[in-house]
């Protein structure tokens, strides 16, 4: 029960900015990190939600309601998806041999094309919470559950111990 529970615990450490107690990051405290990024997914989910609902009361402006949901999964996470969508434009857009394009996803600079892909990122979901209705707004909560989930069967199910950033998990 411990081993779950330090598990949560490194889950939301490492991919959200919620407060966590310490743990230590020690293989098997790890073993079943993934199992937790679904319940991430919840909070970002459950607080796009609330936003949703109760947002359109506190202000009159569509474009401020877009941008604060725009934002909710930038402070949850602190920006953790981003970084890795952003690395990942610049190694596909070097046209480079494998090995350059691994060295590109462990450079801390941002390259042309993650800035570019930064803007049209924004400017599409921003474009999305505009349009947002009511009853829209449960499928989009859901994504951020299904997402996290994803990473669990991709690893699990087509790479599992063979996958270099899931073998730490197995």
């Amino acid at each position: 029960m411990e081993k779950l529970w330090n598990s949560f615990k490194i889950a939301f450490s490492m991919y959200s900015k919620i407060p966590m107690p310490a743990s230590d990051w020690k293989k098997e405290n790890m073993r079943y990190i993934m199992c937790f990024f679904p319940l991430i997914g919840v909070i970002i989910g459950g607080v796009v939600w609330l936003w949703g609902f109760y947002g359109r009361y506190l202000t009159e402006s569509r474009g401020f309601y877009a941008m604060i949901f725009v934002m909710i999964p930038v402070f949850l996470t602190g920006g953790i998806h981003l970084d890795g969508l952003l690395d990942t434009s610049d190694a596909i857009h070097s046209y480079q041999p494998r090995e350059r394009k691994l060295e590109i996803l462990k450079d801390s600079h941002a390259g042309a094309f993650a800035i570019i892909t930064a803007v049209v990122y924004f400017f599409l979901y921003y474009g999305m919470y505009h349009e947002i209705t009511l009853q829209s707004l449960p499928v989009v909560c859901i994504g951020f559950v299904l997402s996290r989930a994803g990473k669990l069967f991709h690893c699990q199910l087509s790479y599992g111990k063979e996958y270099r950033a899931c073998s730490y998990f197995f």
